[in-house]
């Protein structure tokens, strides 16, 4: 059978379809009534309660269910919706790195690496692994104002090699 064909494929035995008292006899079957737990001698909650709370409070929508017939009923019991107190901004969401501060053994490996191989940070950061490529770039820009003279040296050495 191919695609085309499954789209106007119709069984002339439906499954989904039946009589109503068949589809209350499934939906009797499926829905089982709640017990109600035994209470300890102090009043405490059973595990299963317990469970239940936990499961609801980390639920931020409300609880869908499909029932025998296909339509989807919404869970009205669990139909709270928690919303967030704190302020969130787009800079909430974004990874802290904590930035250290370069020695001078590491900016030394700094100009070696930019007479290798150029303003190739991506490359750089093989031979610098603890520094990011961002990182990286930054001490350059910084570099090239502070000292200029010893970035076009190293990038000078590089175009010689």
């Amino acid at each position: 059978m191919t695609m085309q064909e499954l789209i106007y494929y119709n069984p002339t035995a439906n499954p989904m379809s039946g009589t109503g008292e068949e589809k209350q006899q499934e939906e009797d079957e499926l829905v089982t009534p709640l017990k109600e737990p035994a209470a300890g001698l102090d009043g405490d909650k059973s595990k299963e309660e317990d469970q239940h709370e936990e499961d609801d409070q980390g639920m931020l929508v409300p609880k869908l269910k499909i029932g025998a017939d296909g339509n989807i009923i919404i869970d009205e019991a669990r139909e709270l919706i928690r919303e967030y107190s704190g302020n969130a901004t787009s800079s909430s969401f974004r990874k802290t790195y904590k930035i250290t501060k370069w020695t001078k053994e590491e900016t030394n490996l700094f100009f070696r690496a930019l007479s290798q191989v150029g303003t190739d940070f991506t490359i750089m950061t093989l031979l610098l692994p603890k520094r990011t490529r961002k990182e990286l770039k930054n001490k350059f820009k910084k570099e090239e104002k502070l000292n200029p003279h010893l970035v076009s040296d190293a990038l000078q050495t590089q175009s010689s090699h």
